[in-house]
């Protein structure tokens, strides 16, 4: 996120006032909100349709690293339609680590068979530069196609 700045003092000049030349002192306070911006927010995101996936997600990119380093990825999932019957989602969180190993992090089966059934998780992740951050889906329903889910992933970059 960026980081609150303090605000700038009463009769603080922007320009010098001998030749109009920028001040040191707003340079830096550029430099500080340039600096806040880059280090905040979201990298990307993922959305499934809303109204509802009616199938198993495959292994999908959410983002492609351009530098190694410690990575948020944030996700929800929701049943937007019940199966009647039985219904189960997992979502698996994957991505290589610094040291080329592919690992992967899976939540709970989603089990309840109601439109109140829903997850979420935040894990941190070290991974690789030039690598794939991924999300995928199994998806169980006693009649094919009945249950719906929705999903959304959001990935930060920490360092």
């Amino acid at each position: 996120m960026p980081r609150a700045l303090p605000p700038i003092p009463v009769n603080t000049p922007i320009a010098d006032p001998k030749d109009g030349t920028i001040t040191t002192f707003m340079r830096l306070r550029w430099q500080q909100l340039v600096d806040g911006w880059q280090q905040s927010g979201t990298l990307a995101s993922f959305s499934s349709s809303v109204g509802g996936q009616t199938a198993a997600l495959p292994t999908t990119a959410v983002y492609t690293t351009l530098s190694p380093g410690l990575y948020r990825l944030t996700w929800f999932v929701r049943k937007t339609r019940a199966d009647g019957a039985a219904s189960s989602l997992t979502v698996t969180i994957g991505f290589q680590d610094l040291d080329g190993l592919p690992l992967t992090l899976s939540g709970a089966p989603l089990t309840v068979d109601a439109v109140t059934a829903w997850q979420s998780g935040t894990t941190l992740v070290r991974a690789r530069g030039s690598t794939d951050l991924t999300v995928a889906v199994a998806y169980s329903s006693t009649t094919p196609g009945q249950m719906r889910y929705d999903l959304e992933v959001k990935v930060e970059l920490l360092s």
